[in-house]
């Protein structure tokens, strides 16, 4: 704090998608790179330790990395103080628990859409729009929602955006009859197997759906190339994508 410097090894360069060389930056870098709605309370923690007498310190955080992805790290510490008793220097060990914390959220996801579903037994249907929207609160950017036809055709039923106000647009861009011919969710209820694509970019888009504002979609997602699951008909009503 002294100098002014924040000393970065090369395994959190690495972890934050910057060069894996030792580095010497600006006090204040590291919270740049914070996630938006993580960065008030890491903000007012960092500040605080400063302030308060020498001692340790524990965080978890959302970091955005250089290529745009989102990661979770796990920040534990201690302060020093120099002759006059008034922090000097801080210094700690971060470790990557992104893993650990979307288990925590599947987990959270699976048992409020259960306790949701439990209470509508009688008509699971109109709870669906509820659980849609449990799926972008926990571990996805969008979410649609369709029923299978006995006849294997899709119905759309819901969406739900992270983004309320994008949600009746995320139902007209990969909504309706306009599926494409290699649309994965027609693949999955064909072959009764999950479907994932790590990479979701405008030509796999121009696949999943013949209408332009599917590109639009896309380009509400970040990183920029999103992933996509479907799953089949052990969960016939739910086809969501998660943009890590």
């Amino acid at each position: 704090l002294v100098r002014g410097k924040e000393l970065r090894d090369a395994a959190l360069n690495h972890m934050l998608g910057l060069p894996a060389v030792d580095s010497a930056v600006p006090v204040g870098d590291m919270l740049e790179r914070l996630h938006p709605e993580d960065r008030p309370h890491v903000e007012a923690e960092f500040h605080r330790y400063q302030r308060e007498s020498p001692g340790f310190f524990e965080l978890e955080f959302r970091v955005i990395r250089r290529d745009g992805g989102v990661r979770w790290l796990h920040s534990v510490g201690q302060s020093f103080a120099g002759p006059d008793g008034k922090v000097t220097e801080l210094t700690g060990a971060m470790a990557d628990v992104t893993r650990r914390k979307e288990a925590e959220e599947r987990l959270q996801l699976l048992l409020d859409a259960s306790r949701v579903l439990a209470l509508r037994l009688d008509d699971v249907e109109e709870a669906l729009p509820e659980v849609a929207r449990l799926v972008v609160d926990h571990v996805a950017t969008g979410c649609l929602v369709d029923l299978a036809a006995p006849d294997g055709t899709l119905r759309r039923v819901t969406a739900a955006h992270r983004v309320p106000e994008h949600d009746a647009r995320l139902h007209e861009a990969l909504g309706g009859t306009d599926r494409g011919p290699a649309h994965p969710a027609l693949q999955c209820f064909r072959t009764g197997e999950v479907c994932f694509l790590s990479r979701l970019d405008f030509k796999l888009c121009d696949a999943v759906s013949t209408s332009g504002a599917a590109r639009w979609a896309s380009s509400r997602c970040s990183p920029p190339s999103p992933s996509a699951r479907w799953w089949p008909r052990t969960w016939p009503w739910r086809r969501s994508w998660r943009c890590a």
